[in-house]
């Protein structure tokens, strides 16, 4: 079973994570890809991907990457609520149906491990 520090490394890593995808989407959105380099914008969400990155690797030193990386996978309905939320994107059945899938998977692992 999964540590508690470890889960609150994860939880932290996925919002991070997520938080990081929304600000390389409104940066792609405002500037072009060669503007991009040269924006704090953009360099704030590589920053948050590696801060993402560390808390993913220090739970990989304590758990098994058959449990991690699957919970990993919460990142998407985080992201998918950011999405919706900050950039007006439109969820429809498919889509909703496909993260309960995500979701579910998820759940299975955490119940068998």
């Amino acid at each position: 079973m999964i540590s508690a520090i470890s889960l609150l490394l994860m939880a932290f890593g996925v919002l991070v994570g997520a938080a990081a995808v929304g600000l390389l989407k409104k940066a792609a959105n405002t500037y072009s890809l060669r503007q991009l380099f040269f924006t704090l914008i953009f360099w704030e969400g590589v920053g948050l991907f590696g801060l993402s990155l560390l808390s993913y690797v220090l739970v990989l030193q304590q758990e098994d990457l058959s449990v991690v990386y699957p919970l990993g996978s919460t990142t998407y309905l985080v992201t998918t609520a950011i999405s919706v939320k900050y950039f007006g994107e439109k969820m429809n059945v498919w889509k909703w149906l496909a993260i309960l899938g995500i979701m579910a998977g998820v759940t299975m692992i955490a119940i068998g491990s």
